[in-house]
């Protein structure tokens, strides 16, 4: 994990080196400089070489934080209290909105002599569809409130989810307040 941001630094490096190196030599014409045209393909080899090193390191970063989440989830399922959701203690919530967005499919080039375009114009509304919900139950003998994160579909269908088992609850066998649920899409 120490080595990886010298890689991506000197992946990087080897980027800026070979950028400036292709464009200094792109039209060079002068004599100091013998076989310019291999050092200028050279330059392009540096420049995919440090692409690589950056881009590989990059994913070996990414995919070391995915293990150590995956640690820590597996982590916590073992030391927590699985707890299989009764479709009668949950109260299903719709979380969805609707923002202002920019519309993507009008042109952002403005003619000549047309000035008057609206900021209403360049926006468009975007409907996104969440739904959570709170489950309650009873543990060790306390009255117990549970909710759930945001999941990205309506509560009809998260209502489905809940009653094929798909959701579970996984609580601290110390601290009810540390809980989370975990979706298996089946």
């Amino acid at each position: 994990m120490k080595g990886l941001p010298v890689k991506m630094f000197l992946g990087l490096l080897l980027l800026i080196i070979s950028v400036v190196g292709i464009f200094l030599l792109r039209h060079y014409n002068g004599r100091l400089i013998p076989y310019h045209n291999w050092w200028f393909a050279s330059t392009i080899v540096l420049g995919l070489i440090g692409a690589w090193i950056l881009f590989s390191a990059i994913d070996k970063e990414n995919n070391l934080a995915k293990e150590e989440i995956n640690k820590k989830v597996e982590h916590l399922k073992s030391a927590t209290q699985k707890i299989d959701l009764n479709f009668d203690k949950c109260e299903f919530k719709n979380g969805s909105y609707v923002s202002m967005v920019a519309d993507r499919d009008i042109n952002a080039v403005q003619f000549f002599g047309t000035t008057d375009l609206a900021q209403s114009d360049l926006t468009v509304s975007e409907h996104t569809i969440r739904s959570y919900f709170v489950y309650y139950d009873t543990i060790n003998g306390q009255h117990s409130k549970f909710i759930s994160q945001s999941f990205p579909f309506d509560d009809v269908t998260l209502k489905i989810h809940v009653l094929n088992h798909n959701i579970s609850l996984y609580v601290d066998r110390f601290d009810k307040n540390k809980y989370f649920f975990d979706f298996i899409e089946a």
